[in-house]
């Protein structure tokens, strides 16, 4: 009997610390995967900022007026695309965090009866939740399909790079070139403009720390290559008025010549007809 208590004692001893190393175990687990994933791509919380964003997009009906839309994540939603690319025409439909599983789930925003074309930006946040260059490859390619089967043109942007900043940049670009890689295969066999971003924003393989803010997001100076990127595929609609000096000691009133590219109103030249889009070919 003694023997049997002893044994039955040693029995729940050696349960009791396997089960203790194991818990130990897997929580180190599950804070070192948290842990990655948060140095990968901070990644805002769907239930406070997305379905913000997609609530509010719903309501400003913008892809029934607009005729071109900048469809991405928190990359494409930093900018204000209209001001920056100087068109009335253009919204911005970024979402913070967003993947190409939710850029599908909201197409219905992006293709608007007025809406020809769709500049995409994705794939990110999807490396930073572990999906594979090829998952994501497949729902990108869904995603263009849809829009042309809606009569709409799309433009394939390289998914960008990090820069060192990011202490996980190394890992992560080498997923990017992956992915990359089969987007442009994809747009050269379907005749798809595909606008190599890292090819002006990169260097050796990494984003050019100087055009970003925290090795991820662009900065002033990176949104403005960017800009430079899309201008053969869009013409300004109107031109930015030039700070000029002015002489304080002159009498008459100082006047600012009127664009020759803007007929004024009292001309009765049209002030609403928009800038067309310019063949990338010329």
């Amino acid at each position: 009997m003694r023997k049997i208590v002893i044994a039955l004692i040693m029995m729940f001893s050696a349960l009791s610390l396997f089960a203790a190393t194991n818990t130990k175990q897997t929580a180190k687990t599950s804070a070192e995967t948290k842990a990655a994933q948060a140095d990968l791509v901070p990644m805002p919380s769907r239930a406070k900022s997305y379905e913000r964003y997609t609530e509010m997009y719903d309501i400003y009906n913008g892809s029934r007026i607009a005729k071109i839309v900048m469809l991405g994540d928190s990359i494409t939603q930093g900018a204000y695309w209209n001001e920056l690319m100087h068109r009335g025409d253009i919204i911005n439909r970024g979402i913070p965090g967003d993947t190409t599983v939710g850029m599908l789930e909201r197409l219905d925003t992006v293709a608007g009866p007025t809406v020809e074309h769709v500049f995409v930006l994705a794939g990110i946040n999807d490396i930073a939740q572990h999906y594979t260059a090829d998952a994501i490859y497949d729902r990108y390619v869904r995603i263009i399909e849809f829009l042309k089967r809606s009569g709409i043109t799309p433009h394939i942007q390289s998914t960008l790079y990090l820069s060192n900043k990011n202490p996980n940049y190394i890992a992560v670009n080498k997923q990017v070139v992956e992915l990359n890689t089969l987007l442009k295969s994809y747009a050269v066999k379907n005749s798809i403009d595909y606008i190599d971003l890292n090819f002006l924003l990169s260097k050796g393989g990494a984003m050019i720390s100087d055009y970003s803010y925290d090795g991820t997001h662009l900065n002033s100076k990176g949104y403005l290559i960017w800009r430079s990127a899309l201008a053969k595929y869009m013409a300004p609609q109107f031109e930015v008025p030039v700070e000029t000096s002015v002489d304080t000691s002159a009498e008459a009133p100082v006047q600012t010549e009127q664009s020759a590219d803007m007929p004024s109103a009292e001309s009765g030249g049209d002030t609403s007809a928009p800038a067309p889009l310019r063949d990338p070919q010329n």
